[in-house]
This record gives structure tokens, sequence and C-alpha cells, in this order.
């Protein structure tokens, strides 16, 4: 079998390393194996971590005692402005826990610590329990896993997975009532249609002048031709400083108009999601918040932003034609 098969076989369908051998590449300890024997004191704490290639999908799972509490604890990077997320839950979600680590036989994995050479991209994880006992399990590996990994993972997820997403609209919801405090410095906006909704593309990257190579680039194809002219346009170059601001502070109001802060993390898929316009919207602020948001599923006052918006930048590309590139 070739290595490119070996790694699909891991990572292309999320089955867990193959029975027949090692992988080529791997090295290091493999834990206590089969024969090794369950804790049955019960479960004190836990922590699961994913370690992404690129870092920006790194989370954690916690679970511990706190004050006679069972406290759940949740980061991730690509949730980073949330910070750490918590609440108390149930006892029994230890319980549920510890009843995976019995029906997966977790203790196999004790001493895991595994790597592989030959593959330089890919992804790790590492995982810690401690029982009544005073007893610990560790368990961690760099493109090599213990055997049951994946069906492990999936259960535990399964388990976990609501309760962080709980947590998780909990952060959203008290990030949008504090609101922005800053002022738009930067914006990327996409409006792309695709099936029935139509087939016009709007592609819009606006910055401060010198915090990018030009401050303006539009990159638009009109079938309709209501806000820029029918066909393929493309704008690109620096337009005065006193039309900046003038920029930049008319969507700052088109932000506060239509309360763009309440689509702060919004992302959605609407069924029918081949044949409605697909939206990308970036916003950088001068106090290093942002509001991020897409999906062809569209929120609140989404129509009448996306029509303001398209009106400005026709606006402000007609009128600055001569200083941009117009290919």
């Amino acid at each position: 079998m070739k290595l490119t098969d070996w790694i699909k076989k891991i990572f292309g369908d999320g089955k867990d390393p193959p029975d027949d051998g090692d992988l080529p590449g791997e090295e290091g300890n493999k834990g206590e194996g089969p024969e090794a024997r369950d804790n049955s004191s019960g479960l004190r704490s836990f922590r699961y971590s994913y370690d992404g290639t690129i870092g920006g999908n790194n989370y954690s799972y916690e679970l511990k005692e706190v004050d006679g509490r069972t406290r759940f604890c949740f980061e991730s990077l690509e949730h980073r402005d949330y910070g750490t997320m918590e609440k108390d839950v149930e006892p029994s979600v230890a319980e549920a826990l510890y009843k995976l680590y019995v029906s997966h036989h977790i203790a196999a994995w004790n001493g895991f610590s595994r790597h592989n050479s030959m593959v330089c991209d890919g992804d790790g994880f590492s995982l810690y329990m401690s029982f009544k006992d005073g007893r610990t399990l560790s368990a961690h590996g760099s493109n090599a896993y213990p055997r049951g990994y994946g069906s492990y993972v999936s259960d535990m997820k399964e388990l976990l997975d609501p309760i962080r997403d709980e947590l998780l609209e909990e952060a959203k919801k008290a990030r949008i009532a504090r609101g922005i405090s800053g002022k738009v410095d930067f914006a990327m906006v996409n409006f792309i249609q695709s099936g029935r909704s139509g087939s016009d593309r709007y592609e819009f990257m606006l910055t401060r002048k010198g915090s990018w190579r030009k401050n303006l680039d539009v990159k638009v194809r009109s079938a309709a031709g209501e806000f820029f002219p029918k066909g393929e346009t493309r704008f690109y170059g620096d337009i005065p400083d006193e039309a900046e601001e003038e920029l930049f502070a008319a969507i700052q109001e088109l932000v506060e108009k239509y309360g763009l802060i309440n689509w702060y993390g919004f992302e959605g898929s609407d069924p029918d999601y081949n044949n409605c316009e697909w939206f990308q919207l970036d916003l950088g602020f001068d106090s290093d918040e942002s509001i991020n948001a897409r999906g062809t599923l569209h929120p609140e006052n989404y129509d009448a932003f996306r029509d303001d918006f398209l009106k400005l930048l026709g606006k402000v590309t007609a009128e600055h034609a001569g200083c941009l590139d117009n290919d």
C-alpha cells in the first residue's frame, strides 16, 4: 500500500489507524496496550486537546472539580476573542465520560506518545485524565493515533459538543451586547450569486492608505448593470485622502444604521444554497475589534445593507475612475 493510501485511510475518511501494522514513519511509545486494566475508582478530571495543522482550528475540552462542582471549560483559537468559556454541569457528564473510558478501553492508551516523521502536515491530539484514586492517564500524538481513536473522539464529541454549543451561543450574545467601540478601518465584502439567484459577482477590499498596497480593490462582474456597468470591471488604486475618509465614514454609518454588530459570528447555509447568493463580510476597526459573517443564509437587514453598500461603492468608483486602474 502506498504512503498516500495509508494517509488517506486515516485522514481522508476519518477512520481509525489500520490493524495490519504501523503506518510508515511512525515512531514512539504505543502505550500500555490491550492488556492494560481499567481504573475502577471513577473519573476526577479530563482534558482533550486537538492541535490543527496551522493552529487556527485548535481547541480543547476540559472537565474538572471546582469547590465540589463539576466544571466544563472550552477554548478555541477559532473563537479566541471569547477566551476560556466555562459553566457548571451535572456530575452525570463526568460519569458519562468515565463510561466512554471503559467502553473504548482507553486504559490501553496510557503512555501513548508517537509521531510520524514522514508526514509534514496534519494534526495531533493530547488526552489527560485523573482518577479518584490519584492515578492518571496521558496520551498524545502528532500524525499518529492509538487504536480506536476515531470512534472514541466521535463519541466524546457527541457528549460534549452540545455543552460547547451552549457556551458559544452565550459568549456570542455577550459579545454582541458589548458592541463595537472603534471606527471601521478595513472592509472585505463579497456578494457572489449562483443558480437562480443570478450571476453577478462583487468583490471589495477596502483599507486605509498605507496599510495595504492600494486602498481600493474592486472586482465586479455584473449581468444586471444595476450598481456597476454591465460586464466585467476592475478598479484598483488609491483614492484621495478626503475621499477615503468619506468612504469609511459612510461605511461606519451603514454599520450603525443596520446594526451589523448583530451579524457578529453569523454563519448559515440556506437549504437551497446552490441557488442563493453567498456573502462574506469582514470588518476591522481601529480598536482591534472585528465583525465577521458569511453564508448563503442571510442575516437581518441583509438586502437593505447590500443595496446601500453597492450604491456607495458604485458611486465612489465612478467618481474616482480617473485615479484607478480600470481593466
